[in-house]
């Protein structure tokens, strides 16, 4: 990493949630490799066309969030939430994270701000 911010988080994050983190990390990048990666309202967020997913762990999880996730195809059920937008898939642990699932969620929302716009400017 050679983004100083993003390397402060990512040494903050306790042993529980850093495994958690670097897959999620690793599928994300993976996924959208146009994107660009920078701590943004204080988690890691990749942006295409405006915000995409948001790392966010939590005491009991570990959150990606994503900008038009109410509008994201999700056959898996990964998804909570009940705003008009942003949507959180929770990862518990490491074995959770199914890559292709996350993936497969990434490019649908970098798809989901090339046809709806960023979502930060956007009605839902």
């Amino acid at each position: 990493m050679t983004d100083p911010k993003l390397t402060a988080w990512l040494a903050k994050q306790t042993p529980d949630q850093r495994p958690i983190v670097d897959a999620l990390f690793a599928a994300v990048s993976a996924a959208a490799p146009e994107a660009t990666c920078a701590v943004k309202w204080g988690h890691p967020t990749w942006t295409q066309d405006g915000p995409v997913c948001q790392i966010k762990p939590t005491k009991k999880y570990v959150g990606l969030v994503f900008w038009w996730g109410a509008r994201l195809a999700d056959p898996t059920g990964a998804l909570t939430g009940s705003g008009a937008k942003m949507r959180t898939a929770r990862f518990p642990t490491v074995d959770a994270v199914d890559a292709a699932a996350v993936q497969a969620l990434v490019a649908a929302g970098v798809r989901a701000n090339q046809e709806h716009g960023d979502p930060t400017r956007t009605q839902a």
